[in-house]
């Protein structure tokens, strides 16, 4: 009788782990892209940023943008690459770069305006947003910053170390 309660218990888990497997599939994007960040409003909208590294020419970032989850993408091309995406609202979002370069949307990503940035040469790894105004952004190698203002200005943030 033990015995068969083991072997019920073993098929319902390989059921169950079966089922949790079924749920990944792979979404349909370009190969050539070097993903490095993604941040979803919903299930059906969200954003890939990177790097387009199979150019012959040279490199570029790429923001990938889709509405109908995953199903197919949009995908603006820059000269620098993305390592970091976030969204603090559905509409507002913000995309740190290479050499602190600086892009924000506020259409959902219809387009993106360059912003202002005094972090030449440090390339943002990653950022948090409380609201569309108030964000702080992880600067290569470990420097925090911060802006209150959407991204108008920055400030290094001393108050932890950097």
């Amino acid at each position: 009788m033990k015995r068969i309660m083991h072997i019920k218990i073993f098929l319902l888990l390989m059921l169950l782990t079966n089922e949790i497997k079924a749920q990944w599939f792979s979404v349909n994007q370009d190969t050539t892209f070097s993903n490095t960040d993604m941040f979803f409003l919903n299930a059906d909208t969200g954003f890939v940023v990177g790097a387009n590294y199979a150019s012959s020419q040279f490199n570029y970032g790429v923001i990938s943008r889709t509405l109908n989850g995953g199903i197919s993408w949009d995908t603006v091309t820059f000269y620098q690459y993305f390592p970091t995406i976030y969204f603090p609202s559905t509409t507002v979002g913000y995309c740190g770069g290479q050499d602190g370069q600086v892009f924000k949307t506020t259409d959902m990503g219809n387009t993106w305006n360059h912003l202002s940035s005094s972090f030449c040469c440090n390339d943002f790894s990653n950022s948090y947003f409380f609201n569309n105004d108030t964000g702080f952004v992880v600067l290569w190698p470990g420097n925090l910053v911060k802006t209150f203002n959407g991204g108008l200005t920055w400030k290094l943030d001393t108050s932890i170390g950097g």
